[in-house]
């Protein structure tokens, strides 16, 4: 190896001053080594534990998710026996978040959380990641960003159609890996409106004498306003 980029570095690089040491004489060359082989016994099919899940737990938080050569992600290929809703819904996310990491800047923020998770729905798709690992990742990336800018980027994402989820009662995010997930979604946001529909309903009975006589609410500009106190007596 020394002969090999000796030869074909023709740059300043990491590369250009090192040596070759005994890793038993050199302690970061070990600490290299239990990272290195940790993260193998994750990603090596050959050399891959059950305690994988928790060697990520320990890791997840200081570490980057890792680039895939020739930088350009790709939908893993699918099986034959992909047929049940859950799979369908796997296959469907992963590939919009692919479409979406491949098509904008690789220098938006947006861009650097969603590889974060996409890596952590990888590794355990059921895993929901807090939002100070996210921030551990992407600071080393983006110095200074703050817990409320990654909640922004968040919502930013799902302004842009990608399923990220979070679990009522729990704290954290993950990518939409089936049909619970697409619930969770839709139920997230239900919190918020059906309280808001209910005060809107409320008002409107008390307006409804004014109404009576001068028909307030059949003006143009409450058209849609009667349209959503019409969807919340379904409720």
């Amino acid at each position: 190896m020394y002969s090999y980029l000796n030869k074909n570095l023709s740059i300043q690089s990491l590369f250009s001053n090192y040596k070759m040491v005994d890793d038993k004489n050199e302690v970061l060359v070990q600490l290299a080594d239990l990272v290195a082989g940790s993260l193998g016994r994750v990603f090596a099919h050959s050399h891959y534990v059950k305690e994988a899940s928790d060697i990520i737990d320990a890791l997840i938080g200081k570490m980057m998710p890792p680039e895939y050569f020739p930088y350009r992600y790709q939908v893993p290929a699918v099986s034959k026996s992909t047929n049940s809703s859950s799979e369908l819904v796997t296959r469907f996310v992963v590939k919009d978040v692919i479409k979406y990491i491949n098509q904008n800047s690789k220098s938006d923020p947006k861009v650097d959380l969603l590889k974060f998770l996409y890596f952590c729905f990888r590794i355990n798709p059921n895993q929901l990641v807090d939002v100070h690992s996210i921030q551990g990742s992407l600071s080393r990336l983006h110095k200074n960003i703050t817990v409320e800018q990654i909640r922004t980027l968040i919502r930013d994402l799902r302004y842009d159609g990608i399923l990220v989820v979070t679990a009522a009662g729990r704290s954290g995010y993950k990518l939409a890996k089936d049909e619970n997930d697409i619930s969770a979604y839709f139920n997230h946001y239900l919190n918020y409106v059906k309280p808001m529909l209910r005060k809107m309903e409320v008002a409107n009975n008390k307006l409804k004498k004014l109404d009576v006589d001068n028909h307030l609410m059949d003006s143009q500009k409450f058209l849609l306003l009667k349209q959503l106190i019409n969807v919340s007596e379904k409720f």
